[in-house]
């Protein structure tokens, strides 16, 4: 594997597969323009040093702003966020906590 590609769309409409949202390894990744009140989905992708990419993870959405607590459980990389590179930790390892918790925290930029 030489790293992860992340693509997201707005509900009713396709994924464009040939322009990912983000790709690389890097262990932060934030998506920045999403409104409240639109709701998102979005899949992640391992890909080789050749391209080639393997079949999307399990679909995440998003909708609207989650209410603040004082933990994010989604925040796999302590950072403050939910974004990127913790759904690529949790397409790695998907026991790490429900998809339903982690898709309403997506996108928070509060973490302590």
């Amino acid at each position: 594997m030489a790293g992860y590609r992340v693509y997201y769309r707005e509900e009713g409409q396709n994924y464009d597969f040939d322009f990912p949202d983000w790709e690389g390894t890097e262990t932060t990744y934030t998506i920045y323009g999403l409104y409240d009140s639109i709701t998102y989905y979005f899949v992640a992708r391992a890909y080789d040093i050749y391209g080639n990419e393997s079949e999307n993870s399990i679909e995440l959405r998003s909708s609207g702003v989650a209410s603040k607590s004082d933990f994010c459980e989604g925040d796999f990389w302590p950072e403050g966020d939910v974004d990127g590179s913790d759904l690529a930790e949790l397409v790695a390892n998907p026991a790490l906590l429900d998809l339903s918790t982690f898709a309403a925290e997506f996108g928070r930029t509060d973490c302590p």
